[in-house]
């Protein structure tokens, strides 16, 4: 007879991590606003000096708990614009 009332904590425990580590290896998911808003300026900038001011632009609002928001310039060097 299989013993099912320590796997079901342990599955559970497992889908957690694995979880935790898809959040963690695709930060994708975690700029999908800051993408959009940075796309969307990049799509305004007509020139290269536009560009470098929008490489400079914060993708989101600086707030309290927000100490160090990402940069467009940022996203775009990552490769997630």
């Amino acid at each position: 007879m299989i013993r099912t009332r320590g796997a079901i904590p342990l599955i559970g425990l497992l889908e957690l991590l694995i979880g935790f580590i898809w959040l963690w290896t695709h930060p994708r998911v975690n700029y999908a606003a800051e993408s959009v808003r940075c796309r969307e300026a990049y799509g305004r900038a007509l020139s290269r000096a536009d560009s470098a001011r929008v490489d400079q632009m914060f993708g989101s609002s600086q707030t309290r708990g927000n100490d160090n928001p990402i940069r467009c310039g940022e996203l775009r060097a990552a490769g997630y614009l």
